[in-house]
């Protein structure tokens, strides 16, 4: 149904939006974190406040494939609960299902698939993206 491939899409595409935020407030954060420990530090300018901003970027660049596998994930976890539900409402019809308690529980099974994945959405997910810039933070 190309409606509901539009639902889907549209599901992943919040999905990442959503981590999307939740990386680039953890980016700002570490990022903030950063310029004041290289300072406290004495290390401004130098290598060492290079190497720490080259770690800070390939995090982000790590961060940002991790949300879009988690968005691509979520929705084909959502395109496997409609297939699963798809099959239940095939045996089920085969074993005598009504036409209109088969549209009935399709509709009930797509909107439950859809409220059920959502949880799944959670920022624990991403976890601590810049742990390593965290790290240095907590040691200078």
């Amino acid at each position: 149904n190309p409606q509901r491939q539009a639902d889907i899409q549209k599901f992943v595409d919040a999905t990442r939006q959503y981590y999307q935020d939740q990386l680039n407030q953890q980016h700002a954060t570490a990022s903030r974190n950063l310029k004041f420990a290289v300072a406290r530090s004495g290390l401004a300018g130098g290598s060492e406040q290079l190497d720490q901003q080259n770690l800070l970027n390939r995090d982000y660049t790590q961060g940002v494939l991790k949300t879009e596998q988690a968005a691509q994930g979520a929705g084909a976890n959502l395109k496997s609960a409609d297939e699963q539900a798809r099959q239940r409402l095939l045996t089920l019809a085969t074993g005598g299902l009504g036409l209109t308690d088969a549209a009935s529980q399709a509709a009930s099974a797509m909107q439950n698939n859809l409220e059920a994945q959502q949880p799944a959405a959670d920022v624990s997910n991403l976890g601590d993206a810049f742990k390593n810039i965290n790290d240095f933070k907590n040691t200078v």
